[in-house]
């Protein structure tokens, strides 16, 4: 995992000393979706997934008018469902500021759509989180786990989609992208799970 990261670096950075010189793009998003929590140590099962979405602004680096760097600010809701010790049920719902880097490829005008592929990791900064805990035959709403949850949420992406261009530099996006978590979300020490998350892609470019 470590050399996907350091090659995934390499390749966004690698045209750095270009950025001055390269045309920015913007864009709003809009992305529904699922997440789920992946336990890592036998007291812990994943007990499904939760519907999620994301929110916020695109920013595109476009080092030519096939590649570039994807970046921008989307507020993230995601979270998962775990059973520890097969007698306590925590339905986890966590708010993050995502910070995506990504190297984002396209294709050259093919009628009104251009079809794109991105790659690249995905910083998740938590907010808040909250947990609903069902155990010993009561349950706990809206119980405060912050300091439960690590700051630092860290996910591989790798999506793809279309754009369909309006008018000028006007498009309309739509996609898909699944998010691989690979950071522990978990503080507890006996415990570890990560977080990953399948969206759509609604957007529209400026």
């Amino acid at each position: 995992m470590k050399r996907i990261i350091v090659l995934t670096a390499a390749l966004i950075f690698a045209n750095a000393d270009m950025l001055t010189a390269q045309k920015v793009e913007l864009g709003l998003q809009f992305s529904p979706g699922f997440a789920w929590l992946k336990p890592s140590d036998k007291e812990l099962k994943n007990d499904g997934m939760k519907p999620g979405f994301n929110y916020g602004v695109n920013v595109d680096i476009m080092f030519s008018d096939n590649y570039g760097i994807g970046t921008g600010l989307l507020m993230s809701h995601q979270g998962g469902k775990l059973i520890a010790l097969d007698t306590i049920k925590t339905s986890y719902k966590f708010q993050y500021l995502d910070l995506p880097i990504l190297l984002k490829m396209r294709t050259g005008e093919i009628g009104y759509i251009r079809y794109y592929g991105t790659f690249g990791v995905v910083p998740g900064f938590r907010l808040s989180a909250k947990g609903e805990v069902a155990y010993g035959g009561k349950t706990y709403d809206e119980v405060d786990i912050k300091d439960q949850i690590n700051l630092l949420n860290l996910s591989l992406a790798i999506g793809g989609g279309v754009q369909y261009i309006l008018s000028g530099t006007t498009r309309l996006v739509g996609g898909i992208e699944f998010n691989n978590g690979f950071s522990d979300l978990l503080k507890a020490k006996d415990q570890k799970a990560t977080s990953s998350k399948l969206k759509l892609i609604v957007g529209v470019m400026f």
